[in-house]
Protein backbone atom coordinates (compact mmCIF):
# COMPACT_ATOMS: atom_id res chain seq x y z
CA UNK A 1 0.00 0.00 0.00
CA UNK A 2 1.54 3.89 -1.15
CA UNK A 3 2.14 5.91 1.67
CA UNK A 4 0.12 9.03 -0.77
CA UNK A 5 -2.03 8.61 -3.49
CA UNK A 6 -1.78 11.31 -6.33
CA UNK A 7 -5.34 11.74 -8.53
CA UNK A 8 -4.76 13.83 -11.35
CA UNK A 9 -7.93 14.56 -13.22
CA UNK A 10 -7.29 14.87 -17.41
CA UNK A 11 -9.56 16.88 -20.04
CA UNK A 12 -7.81 17.67 -23.36
CA UNK A 13 -4.82 18.53 -21.51
CA UNK A 14 -2.13 16.84 -24.13
CA UNK A 15 -0.19 20.52 -24.12
CA UNK A 16 0.61 20.30 -20.77
CA UNK A 17 0.20 16.61 -19.58
CA UNK A 18 3.70 15.15 -20.17
CA UNK A 19 4.80 18.23 -18.15
CA UNK A 20 2.41 17.39 -15.38
CA UNK A 21 3.11 13.78 -14.78
CA UNK A 22 7.01 14.21 -15.21
CA UNK A 23 7.33 16.53 -12.74
CA UNK A 24 5.21 14.12 -10.48
CA UNK A 25 7.58 11.04 -11.20
CA UNK A 26 10.94 13.49 -10.61
CA UNK A 27 9.67 13.09 -6.70
CA UNK A 28 12.18 12.69 -4.00
CA UNK A 29 9.97 10.64 -2.14
CA UNK A 30 8.81 8.18 -4.01
CA UNK A 31 6.39 5.94 -2.04
CA UNK A 32 3.39 6.69 -3.99
CA UNK A 33 0.75 5.93 -6.49
CA UNK A 34 -0.68 7.68 -9.32
CA UNK A 35 -4.41 8.28 -10.97
CA UNK A 36 -4.30 9.30 -13.96
CA UNK A 37 -8.44 9.91 -14.27
CA UNK A 38 -9.09 10.75 -18.20
CA UNK A 39 -12.20 12.52 -18.16
CA UNK A 40 -13.58 11.95 -21.69
CA UNK A 41 -10.56 13.60 -23.57
CA UNK A 42 -10.86 14.70 -27.10
CA UNK A 43 -7.74 15.04 -27.80
CA UNK A 44 -4.57 12.90 -27.58
CA UNK A 45 -4.26 13.02 -23.17
CA UNK A 46 -6.18 9.42 -23.10
CA UNK A 47 -2.87 7.60 -24.89
CA UNK A 48 -0.43 10.14 -22.67
CA UNK A 49 -1.85 8.28 -19.97
CA UNK A 50 -1.37 5.25 -21.28
CA UNK A 51 1.86 5.41 -22.71
CA UNK A 52 2.96 6.73 -19.25
CA UNK A 53 1.69 3.74 -17.67
CA UNK A 54 3.54 1.67 -19.69
CA UNK A 55 6.53 2.93 -18.25
CA UNK A 56 6.19 3.51 -14.92
CA UNK A 57 3.83 0.58 -12.86
CA UNK A 58 3.21 3.60 -10.28
CA UNK A 59 0.64 5.01 -12.75
CA UNK A 60 -2.84 3.83 -12.80
CA UNK A 61 -4.84 5.14 -15.79
CA UNK A 62 -9.03 5.23 -15.39
CA UNK A 63 -10.76 6.04 -18.75
CA UNK A 64 -14.56 7.35 -18.55
CA UNK A 65 -17.35 9.24 -20.45
CA UNK A 66 -16.59 13.23 -19.73
CA UNK A 67 -18.81 14.10 -16.47
CA UNK A 68 -15.94 17.03 -14.77
CA UNK A 69 -13.61 17.74 -12.91
CA UNK A 70 -15.57 16.62 -9.62
CA UNK A 71 -16.71 13.28 -11.15
CA UNK A 72 -12.94 12.69 -12.29
CA UNK A 73 -11.70 13.48 -8.82
CA UNK A 74 -14.52 11.33 -7.13
CA UNK A 75 -13.33 8.24 -9.21
CA UNK A 76 -9.96 8.75 -8.20
CA UNK A 77 -10.85 8.66 -4.65
CA UNK A 78 -12.88 5.36 -5.47
CA UNK A 79 -9.65 3.62 -6.72
CA UNK A 80 -6.74 5.32 -4.60
CA UNK A 81 -4.91 3.29 -2.29
CA UNK A 82 -2.67 5.68 -0.46
CA UNK A 83 -3.16 6.38 3.46
CA UNK A 84 -3.03 10.22 1.89
CA UNK A 85 -4.39 11.63 -0.80
CA UNK A 86 -3.25 15.10 -2.84
CA UNK A 87 -4.60 16.26 -5.76
CA UNK A 88 -2.71 17.86 -9.03
CA UNK A 89 -4.42 19.76 -11.58
CA UNK A 90 -3.12 18.03 -14.83
CA UNK A 91 -2.29 21.59 -16.74
CA UNK A 92 0.05 21.97 -13.17
CA UNK A 93 3.43 20.88 -11.90
CA UNK A 94 5.17 20.45 -8.82
CA UNK A 95 8.32 20.86 -7.59
CA UNK A 96 10.73 17.85 -6.87
CA UNK A 97 9.94 17.74 -2.65
CA UNK A 98 6.10 18.57 -2.81
CA UNK A 99 5.64 15.40 -1.70
CA UNK A 100 8.59 15.36 0.65
CA UNK A 101 7.70 18.49 2.45
CA UNK A 102 4.10 17.52 2.99
CA UNK A 103 4.95 14.17 3.95
CA UNK A 104 7.62 15.31 6.61
CA UNK A 105 4.76 16.87 8.57
CA UNK A 106 2.56 13.97 9.46
CA UNK A 107 2.34 13.87 12.57
CA UNK A 108 -0.04 12.13 15.04
CA UNK A 109 -3.65 13.51 15.02
CA UNK A 110 -2.76 15.48 11.79
CA UNK A 111 -5.95 15.45 9.66
CA UNK A 112 -4.39 17.51 6.99
CA UNK A 113 -1.24 19.53 5.83
CA UNK A 114 -1.46 22.52 3.82
CA UNK A 115 1.15 23.95 1.49
CA UNK A 116 1.87 27.30 -0.47
CA UNK A 117 2.10 27.56 -3.88
CA UNK A 118 3.09 29.81 -6.88
CA UNK A 119 1.46 31.04 -9.83
CA UNK A 120 3.02 31.39 -13.47
CA UNK A 121 2.05 31.80 -16.84
CA UNK A 122 2.05 29.28 -19.29
CA UNK A 123 5.72 30.81 -19.95
CA UNK A 124 6.59 30.86 -16.69
CA UNK A 125 6.78 33.89 -15.52
CA UNK A 126 5.50 34.73 -11.81
CA UNK A 127 2.43 36.24 -11.77
CA UNK A 128 0.26 38.03 -8.81
CA UNK A 129 -1.91 35.86 -6.78
CA UNK A 130 1.20 33.10 -5.28
CA UNK A 131 0.44 31.92 -1.73
CA UNK A 132 2.68 31.28 1.50
CA UNK A 133 2.33 30.17 4.56
CA UNK A 134 3.68 30.65 7.95
CA UNK A 135 4.39 27.49 9.65
CA UNK A 136 1.73 26.33 12.40
CA UNK A 137 -0.48 23.76 13.74
CA UNK A 138 -3.93 24.81 15.12
CA UNK A 139 -6.59 22.58 16.52
CA UNK A 140 -10.22 22.95 14.99
CA UNK A 141 -13.82 23.38 16.24
CA UNK A 142 -16.35 23.36 13.94
CA UNK A 143 -17.34 26.95 13.64
CA UNK A 144 -13.77 28.69 14.15
CA UNK A 145 -11.93 26.76 11.03
CA UNK A 146 -14.29 28.56 8.70
CA UNK A 147 -13.65 32.08 10.24
CA UNK A 148 -9.87 31.65 9.67
CA UNK A 149 -10.60 33.59 6.54
CA UNK A 150 -6.49 32.26 5.00
CA UNK A 151 -7.72 28.71 5.18
CA UNK A 152 -11.31 28.94 3.59
CA UNK A 153 -9.57 31.31 0.72
CA UNK A 154 -7.88 28.30 -0.13
CA UNK A 155 -10.66 25.96 -0.87
CA UNK A 156 -9.07 24.21 -3.51
CA UNK A 157 -7.70 20.35 -3.05
CA UNK A 158 -4.39 20.99 -4.51
CA UNK A 159 -0.91 21.90 -2.47
CA UNK A 160 -2.42 19.55 0.34
CA UNK A 161 -2.77 16.37 1.88
CA UNK A 162 -5.61 14.53 2.96
CA UNK A 163 -6.72 11.64 5.02
CA UNK A 164 -7.99 8.85 3.04
CA UNK A 165 -9.82 7.05 5.89
CA UNK A 166 -11.38 10.68 6.77
CA UNK A 167 -12.68 10.57 3.24
CA UNK A 168 -13.86 7.05 2.83
CA UNK A 169 -15.26 6.71 6.29
CA UNK A 170 -17.24 9.96 6.23
CA UNK A 171 -18.40 9.19 2.66
CA UNK A 172 -16.69 12.36 1.68
CA UNK A 173 -16.42 13.17 -2.29
CA UNK A 174 -16.96 16.40 -4.64
CA UNK A 175 -20.63 18.07 -5.64
CA UNK A 176 -21.55 16.68 -9.08
CA UNK A 177 -23.95 19.08 -8.91
CA UNK A 178 -22.22 22.19 -8.79
CA UNK A 179 -19.48 23.45 -11.30
CA UNK A 180 -17.83 26.42 -9.26
CA UNK A 181 -17.08 26.36 -5.10
CA UNK A 182 -17.22 22.27 -5.68
CA UNK A 183 -13.48 22.82 -4.32
CA UNK A 184 -14.88 24.85 -1.30
CA UNK A 185 -17.64 22.47 -0.57
CA UNK A 186 -15.51 19.14 -0.26
CA UNK A 187 -12.87 21.42 1.63
CA UNK A 188 -15.80 22.34 4.54
CA UNK A 189 -16.92 18.63 4.30
CA UNK A 190 -13.36 17.56 4.48
CA UNK A 191 -12.91 20.03 7.84
CA UNK A 192 -15.77 18.97 9.24
CA UNK A 193 -14.61 15.81 10.36
CA UNK A 194 -10.89 17.25 10.96
CA UNK A 195 -9.12 17.59 14.54
CA UNK A 196 -6.18 19.04 13.93
CA UNK A 197 -4.60 21.25 10.87
CA UNK A 198 -1.27 21.79 9.79
CA UNK A 199 -0.20 24.71 7.73
CA UNK A 200 3.97 24.28 6.39
CA UNK A 201 5.97 27.31 5.02
CA UNK A 202 6.55 25.83 1.31
CA UNK A 203 5.24 26.85 -2.22
CA UNK A 204 6.18 23.28 -4.27
CA UNK A 205 3.36 23.64 -6.07
CA UNK A 206 3.30 25.47 -9.05
CA UNK A 207 -0.37 26.91 -10.15
CA UNK A 208 -0.29 27.79 -14.10
CA UNK A 209 -2.71 30.31 -15.24
CA UNK A 210 -3.61 29.40 -18.36
CA UNK A 211 -5.07 31.76 -21.06
CA UNK A 212 -8.34 30.87 -22.01
CA UNK A 213 -9.43 28.98 -19.25
CA UNK A 214 -13.11 27.87 -18.27
CA UNK A 215 -13.07 28.34 -14.99
CA UNK A 216 -15.00 31.08 -14.19
CA UNK A 217 -18.00 30.57 -17.16
CA UNK A 218 -21.00 30.97 -16.36
CA UNK A 219 -23.31 27.81 -16.65
CA UNK A 220 -26.62 26.78 -16.31
CA UNK A 221 -28.66 27.89 -13.48
CA UNK A 222 -29.43 24.72 -11.47
CA UNK A 223 -25.55 24.37 -11.12
CA UNK A 224 -24.69 28.00 -10.47
CA UNK A 225 -27.21 28.07 -8.13
CA UNK A 226 -26.61 24.88 -6.13
CA UNK A 227 -23.00 26.40 -5.71
CA UNK A 228 -24.65 29.02 -3.47
CA UNK A 229 -27.51 26.56 -1.95
CA UNK A 230 -25.34 23.74 -1.11
CA UNK A 231 -22.62 26.80 0.44
CA UNK A 232 -25.24 28.42 2.85
CA UNK A 233 -26.88 24.70 3.58
CA UNK A 234 -23.41 23.69 4.91
CA UNK A 235 -22.89 26.80 6.58
CA UNK A 236 -26.03 26.91 8.59
CA UNK A 237 -26.97 22.82 8.64
CA UNK A 238 -23.35 21.28 9.67
CA UNK A 239 -21.66 24.39 10.91
CA UNK A 240 -24.83 25.80 12.49
CA UNK A 241 -24.17 29.70 11.39
CA UNK A 242 -26.53 32.36 10.87
CA UNK A 243 -27.41 34.56 8.66
CA UNK A 244 -25.65 37.17 10.79
CA UNK A 245 -22.99 35.19 11.32
CA UNK A 246 -22.50 35.06 7.54
CA UNK A 247 -22.71 38.64 7.06
CA UNK A 248 -20.20 39.28 10.37
CA UNK A 249 -17.39 37.07 11.20
CA UNK A 250 -17.86 34.49 8.45
CA UNK A 251 -18.21 37.29 5.46
CA UNK A 252 -16.33 35.51 3.20
CA UNK A 253 -18.47 32.32 3.04
CA UNK A 254 -21.31 34.85 2.76
CA UNK A 255 -19.66 36.37 0.07
CA UNK A 256 -19.37 33.27 -2.01
CA UNK A 257 -22.65 32.51 -1.60
CA UNK A 258 -23.85 35.98 -2.89
CA UNK A 259 -21.12 35.71 -5.74
CA UNK A 260 -22.88 32.69 -7.03
CA UNK A 261 -26.18 34.17 -6.41
CA UNK A 262 -24.95 37.25 -9.09
CA UNK A 263 -23.92 34.11 -11.65
CA UNK A 264 -27.32 32.52 -11.11
CA UNK A 265 -29.45 35.68 -12.19
CA UNK A 266 -27.22 35.64 -14.96
CA UNK A 267 -27.48 32.18 -16.31
CA UNK A 268 -30.82 33.79 -16.80
CA UNK A 269 -30.01 35.55 -19.33
CA UNK A 270 -27.79 34.17 -21.18
CA UNK A 271 -29.03 30.47 -21.57
CA UNK A 272 -32.26 31.23 -23.80
CA UNK A 273 -34.36 30.07 -21.17
CA UNK A 274 -38.02 30.37 -21.87
CA UNK A 275 -39.52 33.58 -19.61
CA UNK A 276 -42.05 30.70 -17.93
CA UNK A 277 -38.96 28.56 -17.14
CA UNK A 278 -36.75 31.30 -15.86
CA UNK A 279 -39.31 32.49 -13.62
CA UNK A 280 -39.83 29.25 -12.07
CA UNK A 281 -36.11 28.67 -11.68
CA UNK A 282 -36.06 32.15 -9.44
CA UNK A 283 -38.97 31.10 -7.63
CA UNK A 284 -37.30 28.52 -6.33
CA UNK A 285 -34.04 30.90 -4.62
CA UNK A 286 -33.81 30.35 -1.06
CA UNK A 287 -34.76 33.82 0.80
CA UNK A 288 -31.27 33.79 2.81
CA UNK A 289 -29.47 33.28 -0.65
CA UNK A 290 -30.89 36.15 -2.01
CA UNK A 291 -30.36 38.24 1.50
CA UNK A 292 -26.85 37.73 1.15
CA UNK A 293 -26.84 38.36 -2.37
CA UNK A 294 -28.50 42.28 -1.36
CA UNK A 295 -26.67 42.49 1.13
CA UNK A 296 -22.58 41.98 -0.28
CA UNK A 297 -23.80 42.76 -4.49
CA UNK A 298 -23.57 46.74 -4.70
CA UNK A 299 -23.12 47.20 -8.72
CA UNK A 300 -22.88 50.81 -9.50
CA UNK A 301 -24.10 50.01 -13.38
CA UNK A 302 -27.10 51.07 -14.07
CA UNK A 303 -28.63 48.40 -15.69
CA UNK A 304 -26.86 46.14 -12.76
CA UNK A 305 -28.81 48.13 -10.26
CA UNK A 306 -32.24 47.46 -12.13
CA UNK A 307 -31.76 44.06 -12.57
CA UNK A 308 -30.50 43.86 -8.90
CA UNK A 309 -33.40 45.77 -7.49
CA UNK A 310 -35.85 43.84 -9.38
CA UNK A 311 -34.51 39.99 -8.29
CA UNK A 312 -34.28 41.86 -4.27
CA UNK A 313 -38.11 42.85 -4.92
CA UNK A 314 -38.50 39.37 -6.39
CA UNK A 315 -40.39 41.32 -9.59
CA UNK A 316 -39.09 38.25 -11.24
CA UNK A 317 -41.68 38.68 -14.46
CA UNK A 318 -40.01 42.13 -15.10
CA UNK A 319 -36.67 40.56 -14.15
CA UNK A 320 -36.63 38.54 -16.45
CA UNK A 321 -37.79 40.84 -19.45
CA UNK A 322 -35.69 43.27 -18.56
CA UNK A 323 -32.99 41.16 -18.75
CA UNK A 324 -33.40 39.06 -21.41
CA UNK A 325 -33.76 41.88 -23.55
CA UNK A 326 -30.47 43.78 -22.06
CA UNK A 327 -28.18 40.65 -22.76
CA UNK A 328 -29.39 40.04 -26.33
CA UNK A 329 -28.27 43.87 -26.55
CA UNK A 330 -25.21 43.00 -25.09
CA UNK A 331 -24.48 39.93 -27.31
Amino acid sequence: MPKVSVIIPVYNAEKYLRECIDSVLAQTFVDFEVLLINDGSTDGSGKICDEYAKKDKRIKVFHKENGGVSSARNLGLDNAKGEWITFVDSDDTVKENYLLNLTLNIEFEIDLIIGGFIKTDENGNLIKGELKLENTTFSKNNKDVLINHTLFNIGFPVAKLFKREIIATNYISFPLEVKMYEDSLFLMDYLYFCSNIKLINTQDYNYIEVKGSQSFKIHDFTSEYNAAYLLYKQATDKYGLSLDDLKGDYYELGKRVSTSMIRSIISLFINDYSKNKSINYLNTINDDCLNLYNYYYHPTNPVKKLIKYLAVKKKFKLLVYFGQIIYKIIK
